[in-house]
């Protein structure tokens, strides 16, 4: 009878931590599939013109994207490391020294699981390379730049929070904390707080 017992609660364990880390990469492919955009070189190609509407800029914007999406020649890097998402810290950002000298720290916590990328689907107008590139902010280019996530947090079995970073450049890029719930067995995003933006 223990011998059963046994084995029926390793099986748990088991089927449950397959079920973790499905969800796991179901999360880290739709915030790929959502996010991953033109953001960080559509400046590079859009020539504004101080005559030009808001809406005009924006139909301008929408037809650069789409001709750039169209190209297939974008591509994009995904760091393989994890950060582990401090709910307390979600920018990772600590200050060091004080006054004239205060210095703002970004120091994350990788975690110790990397990106299987087996698992990751895929960009649909995107390729993902093997390196990290310099990101040449004066040419026009076809590197998107790099993104990282954070492991998941789960709120709930259907509800989770994950950092989604993007850095294209200096001076350009953003963080993002993302709400995520499961409906029907597929993991959508709900809501998104800016957590910076350069």
């Amino acid at each position: 009878m223990k011998t059963r017992l046994a084995i029926l609660v390793f099986s748990l364990v088991i089927s449950c931590t397959n079920s973790r880390k499905k969800d796991r990469y179901e999360i880290y492919n739709t915030v790929l599939r959502e996010k991953v955009s033109t953001y960080g070189i559509l400046h590079q190609y859009i020539s504004f013109r101080n005559n030009q509407s808001e809406k005009e800029m924006t139909l301008e914007a929408e037809r650069i994207s789409d001709s750039l999406k169209n190209s297939k020649s974008l591509t994009y890097f995904l760091d393989q490391r994890l950060t582990i998402l401090d709910t307390t810290n979600l920018s990772d950002e600590f200050y060091e020294g004080k006054g004239d000298n205060l210095v703002i720290q970004f120091k994350p916590q990788y975690s110790k699981e990397n990106i299987d990328f087996s698992k990751i689907q895929g960009v649909e107008f995107a390729k993902r390379i093997d390196d990290s590139k310099a990101i040449d902010e004066n040419g026009k280019q076809t590197f998107l730049g790099n993104y990282e996530l954070s492991e998941p947090f789960f709120i709930s079995e259907n509800k989770a929070l994950i950092r989604y970073q993007h850095h294209c450049g200096s001076k350009c890029g953003l963080g993002i904390l993302i709400y995520m719930e499961k409906v029907n067995d597929k993991w959508n995003i709900t809501d998104e707080k800016m957590i910076w933006i350069s």
